[in-house]
Order: structure tokens, then sequence, then C-alpha cells
């Protein structure tokens, strides 16, 4: 097959598809890639691979921040929501541990104090659930 927009600089004939020298003239035209050969990668998609890599970060620490903050908000419901409250403790520390941890292994000090906070908090009102409920036991009121 002879492609019209491929032609030898040197004669003007058609070149085939793959071609490293020109059949008509013996000009050098290109070179043939081997199936080993690995391809250089080009400025374009070298810089859409760093700017692809910098969105992820962001979006990492975007999610991180919005845990711990989300983890703050659970932790304080907790305690306005008996028997929920369990539930509503146990994903406030976790999102504030896993936001803590993220936080950290970028060495972002911004969200830090929300992700402590919501485990600390969170942790307190697990520890009020545990005897809010033990007061409810213990006084003989039904659930």
């Amino acid at each position: 097959m002879y492609s019209s927009s491929n032609s030898c600089r040197q004669c003007g004939a058609p070149l085939s598809v793959g071609l490293a020298k020109c059949q008509n003239c013996g000009a050098q035209v290109g070179t043939i890639f081997s199936e080993d050969a690995v391809p250089l990668e080009s400025p374009k998609a070298r810089h859409r691979q760093e700017v692809s890599q910098q969105a992820d970060y962001y979006q990492l620490i975007e999610k991180a921040h919005d845990r711990a903050n989300n983890s703050l908000i659970l932790a304080l419901a907790s305690f306005f929501c008996p028997g929920a409250g369990f539930i509503l403790c146990s994903v406030a520390v976790y999102f504030g541990y896993s936001a803590l941890k993220k936080l950290k292994a970028f060495n972002i000090a911004e969200g830090r104090g929300s992700a402590t906070a919501g485990v600390i908090v969170g942790a307190m009102g697990l520890l009020a659930q545990v005897f809010y409920t033990l007061y409810l036991i213990s006084s003989g009121l039904p659930f």
C-alpha cells in the first residue's frame, strides 16, 4: 500500500508504510520499529501524565480534608442520636483516622486538627453511648 502523504524527500516517490529506505533511490526515509523497541514518550504525553498525577494528588488531599470534616461532624452528631450514635461514632473514628493517615503520608498540616478532633470526639461519643446504654439497662427503662 502506498500513502500519498508520505513521499521520499530525495526523489518524491511514494513510500510504503514501515519502510526505512526509499525503494526508488535508496535514501534513508525513516526507521523500522521492532516489536521489542520501547517507544519514546513525547513531551506532550509526559506533560499530560504529570498533570494527571497532580490532579490525582490534589483529589486525594481534598478527599482527606472532606473526611476530616465529616469525621468531626459525625462525632458531634453522635451525642444527639442515642443508639444510632454507635454507628456514627465508629464511622467518625474511621474517617478521622483515615484522613489523618493520608494527610501525614503527604506531609500536609492543614486538616490534621479536624481529623484528630474527629477521632478524639468520636471516641468520647462512643464512650458516652456505652454509658448511656448502661444507664438505661441499670434504670430498668425499656429501650
